[in-house]
């Protein structure tokens, strides 16, 4: 899978290399709907690497401390998820993987902090929520500089995507796949089949085998991040406003043949705010064809719930609806 691997620095070195570099993410998301970029400015090598002794700290604790850090009434989109209780749509079994949330710092007068709420403190681990902070921000600025090239690849302004989603709900996860055991659930894997929700996706970290996507062809091809670099995938979002011309592939984590493996990761969710309204983009048919997949225009807040319900993340009804709220009306504006 190196054609989808390019050098990010190219963007910088003049107007030819940056035109070219469009043309390849343009190709890579029409067909694969994943790009990976080497030659990072924020991600550093140091970073990552810090982060990921914080993340080990904080899968080290107990059980207990564990279950006190779990946001049921988040959608667990802050603090920890336990192992199992995130599902796949469709899965028989759920993911045998336990993780950390975190997310945007937003102001007491923004609307957006009643729906967040406020992060999870790890006092126990000395130091981790400054690192998560410090890689939250350089996730966020890195795949501002992605979103730049995509929104030339799609023939739209150069910030067109960035602003769009400035300022959402990016949710940072650390991820902990753990090894599986005697009494692990049949049909148990490391993360079943699935799209992700969001705008788009960052990878950066993984230690071990079992990234896999699915091709158009229904074959599944294994896939390695990039060392010291991140990949960058489509959510069901940008998906959704490109008619699906830009692909939100599905894809898995297989757990491996020796049933005492980890493996590490991270990940960053980037969401437009929830009030944003999601509409098609008028793209040019000329060059990337009809529409395949049609779209509807929703609030961002409606598809990230519909997607936490369907996933066992959150119980309940869709919290954009249930006070009568019309899911196409921006619903912080209804407050």
């Amino acid at each position: 899978m190196r054609d989808i691997i390019f050098d990010q620095r190219d963007a910088f070195r003049g107007t030819e290399l940056r035109s070219r570099l469009v043309q390849n993410v343009r190709d890579a998301l029409m067909t694969t709907g994943f790009v990976g970029f080497t030659g990072l400015r924020f991600l550093s090598p140091d970073l990552l690497h810090r982060a990921k002794e914080k993340g080990n700290q904080l899968f080290a604790l107990s059980d207990t401390e564990k279950e006190a850090l779990v946001r049921p009434e988040l959608g667990k989109q802050r603090g920890m998820t336990l192992s199992y209780g995130e599902t796949a749509v469709g899965a028989l079994a759920g993911d045998n993987k336990e993780f950390w949330h975190m997310g945007r710092v937003y102001a007491s007068t923004d609307p957006m902090s009643l729906d967040c709420g406020t992060n999870v403190a790890v006092p126990s681990v000395p130091g981790f929520d400054e690192t998560m902070a410090e890689l939250y921000a350089a996730f966020d600025a890195e795949l501002d500089l992605t979103l730049e090239l995509f929104s030339e690849a799609l023939g739209l302004p150069t910030r067109y995507l960035s602003d769009l989603s400035a300022g959402g709900d990016d949710v940072l996860r650390d991820l902990h796949y753990l090894p599986f055991t005697g009494n692990a659930p049949e049909h148990a894997d490391w993360g079943g089949a699935h799209t992700d929700i969001d705008f788009v996706s960052g990878l950066a970290s993984d230690d071990e085998n079992g990234l896999e996507l699915q091709m158009l062809n229904g074959t599944w091809i294994p896939v390695r991040i990039p060392k010291d670099g991140f990949m960058v995938n489509v959510g069901d979002m940008l998906q959704g406003m490109t008619g699906g011309r830009f692909r939100s592939t599905v894809h898995r984590v297989r757990r491996q043949e020796d049933p005492s493996k980890h493996r590490r990761s991270t990940v960053y969710f980037k969401h437009p705010r929830r009030e944003r309204m999601l509409e098609m983009l008028a793209l040019n048919e000329t060059v990337f064809g009809a529409v395949t997949i049609p779209w509807e225009t929703v609030c961002e807040g409606y598809a990230l719930f519909d997607r936490l319900i369907e996933n066992h993340q959150y119980i309940g009804v869709n919290p954009y609806t249930k006070t009568g709220r019309d899911p196409s009306v921006p619903p912080l504006v209804q407050r």
